[in-house]
């Protein structure tokens, strides 16, 4: 057993519980269930994962390479980076169905691919600055014919990119005859959707020949100017699935807001089900029901449980409360994490229904097994033709107030302003700051004005670089003091102003100094930040900070930060002190400057 495994036990409330007031009973420590099992991790120490290394391919510590330059492929020696400049490598991993998620880093110009098991081929090519219907993702080979994603969500050479992707293998019968064409269910290149449910009629080249198999190795070819690849995860997932047999029900009637002791209630029907179905014809709320099968387990392991249920229920697996789902009415979600042997297990499902929606579903993952739903025959819907919105700028820049979605955290109070140019960015104004900036379309608003518009959430109409939120000014003890992580009091938003071509000029104060905060798009497609004073004098003490990662001076001038983007900045330095900050020293400026690029 994995020393991450455990059953989930909580105490099952009712008021039917008896309890002994005078004794102080203990809170159960809250246990952190992840939402999905772990991915596998390709070992970068060394060379030992893959089949038949040659010299072209190599192990190193660091990756860099020139917006300038082609072919300018640079690394440090060290591990977790995997370097190729020519050639191919494959894996020893066998693949069916894989779900993976990888970085990658191209020089100028520079192609390479991967080919999911050995057969499919998915293109990587630099297109920073090209046509901005051209991605360089493209399945399949690089001859005609083949079909690119038609959003370039591509970063400048140099930088490390996020490729996730889930394929799913073609499908046989027991004889070998092929009964369905693989598919790409969804690919993301830094995080934007290029593809869903993409399917793959045939192998774009093979190492073992055009024929098509069940299983392969992950080929990575470099093409030109090389590559580097590093965070390879994945899962590789078999076709085994849990069974849930002989399915028994109970049906009682009740008017509750928790989950009753169903031992204290008079059943009223009783039979047996193909699956835990909780719609009843004849009863529409006010009920409750009981579920009681054999678990079937195809190989022992870690299973990861989820439950969203409305109102609430019980699952138990051998007679042990594995997750407990209750409380007022409405959906709920509760997760559990167990290790099962392979074989026959004891399984029981408790539900009541109070009012409202009627709802119980149960989602697992096992080892190698994908998550799909437990008991539930789930019912084909229509496909639901949603009306998207998106707005994108024509006659002069588009500003919008909504909610935006950055680093993974809601953000309360941002404005984004959208181009003409196709250069666009979010500004907080709440701490004065630049959030994030992308390139194409200016602005998926579908969650804000579609339906109920209940998320309100700007969705931008590529792939963002979410820059460092906080404050940009505060005054510190020295460079390589803690860059405060709260509003201080002295800062105060004053509002923005339209320059003349319609871009917002952000206006603050901070530590009796006024500031005025102006972005606009460069004439090459990046962001120009200017932060200028226009009343009072800067102290000794004040910064500007720019960037807050990890951040390596690069012998261009440029500062790369995170490995996501580059700022361009003259007067900046290094410091901070449990994290790298990038700052400028204020005292005696009445302006700084610096470019944001990526």
């Amino acid at each position: 057993m994995k020393p991450w495994t455990y059953f989930i036990c909580l105490l099952l409330l009712s008021a039917a519980c008896k309890r002994d007031t005078a004794v102080a009973e203990e809170e159960p420590e809250a246990i952190n269930i992840p939402a999905s099992l772990p991915m596998d991790k390709l070992a970068l120490t060394d060379l030992s994962a893959f089949t038949t290394p040659s010299a072209d391919w190599k192990i190193g510590g660091a990756a860099m390479a020139s917006t300038e330059k082609t072919d300018d492929l640079q690394w440090t020696d060290g591990t977790g980076v995997l370097l190729g400049t020519a050639g191919e490598l494959a894996t020893e991993m066998q693949h069916g169905d894989l779900e993976m998620q990888l970085d990658f880093l191209l020089p100028k110009e520079g192609q390479a691919r991967l080919l999911l098991q050995a057969k499919y081929g998915i293109h990587l090519q630099d297109t920073w600055q090209q046509d901005d219907k051209f991605s360089g993702m493209i399945l399949g080979s690089t001859a005609a014919g083949n079909e690119a994603a038609t959003v370039n969500a591509s970063r400048a050479p140099g930088l490390w990119q996020r490729l996730n992707f889930y394929f799913q293998a073609p499908r046989f019968d027991d004889q070998g005859n092929k009964l369905s064409n693989a598919k790409i269910l969804y690919l993301k290149l830094n995080d934007y959707p290029l593809l869903k449910e993409h399917e793959l009629e045939g192998p774009s080249e093979g190492l073992s020949g055009a024929g098509e198999v069940a299983t392969g190795p992950l080929v990575l070819k470099a093409l030109s100017g090389a590559v580097a690849f590093k965070n390879i995860k994945y899962k590789a997932y078999t076709l085994d699935s849990l069974a849930l047999k002989n399915i028994q029900f109970k049906l009682y009637k009740g008017n509750w807001d928790q989950l009753p002791q169903f031992d204290t209630v008079a059943v009223v029907e009783s039979g047996e089900q193909s699956d835990l179905n909780v719609e009843r014809e004849t009863q529409s709320d006010k009920y409750g029901m009981t579920f009681s099968a054999q678990l079937e387990v195809p190989v022992t392991g870690d299973y990861l449980f989820e439950t969203q249920i409305d109102d609430g229920g019980d699952l138990s697996i051998d007679g042990a409360l594995l997750v407990h789902n209750d409380g007022e009415p409405g959906d709920g979600t509760e997760r559990a994490l167990v290790n099962l042997s392979a074989g026959t297990h004891a399984f029981d499902m408790t539900y009541y229904q109070d009012v409202w929606g009627k709802k119980l579903a149960i989602y697992y993952e096992g080892p190698n097994i994908k998550r799909q739903s437990l008991g539930l025959v789930k019912k084909t819907a229509p496909p639901r033709n949603r009306r998207t919105l998106v707005i994108n700028p024509t006659d002069g820049p588009e500003l919008i107030r909504s909610f935006v979605q950055h680093k993974g955290a809601k953000r309360n109070f941002p404005i984004s302003v959208g181009s003409p140019t196709g250069v666009h960015f979010t500004y907080d104004l709440e701490e004065g700051t630049l959030l994030q900036a992308w390139r194409g379309e200016f602005a998926d608003v579908t969650d804000m004005w579609v339906g109920r518009g209940s998320g309100q959430v700007l969705v931008p109409g590529n792939a963002s670089t979410q820059v460092s939120a906080g404050v940009s000014v505060a005054q510190l003890s020295g460079l390589n003091a803690e860059w405060p992580t709260e509003i201080p009091a002295s800062f105060l938003i004053e509002g923005y102003d339209i320059d003349a071509d319609g871009y917002p000029v952000f206006r603050y104060r901070s530590d009796e100094v006024v500031f005025t905060d102006h972005i606009i798009p460069t004439p090459d497609g990046n962001i120009e930040r200017t932060l200028s004073v226009v009343e009072g004098k800067t102290k000794s003490n004040q910064y500007m900070r720019l960037a807050e990662g990890t951040i390596e001076a690069l012998e261009s001038g440029w500062y790369r930060i995170d490995g996501q983007y580059y700022i361009d900045a003259e007067g900046a330095e290094i410091g901070g002190a449990d994290k790298d900050q990038l700052v400028v020293p204020l005292a005696g400026k009445s302006s700084v400057q610096y470019t944001l690029i990526w």
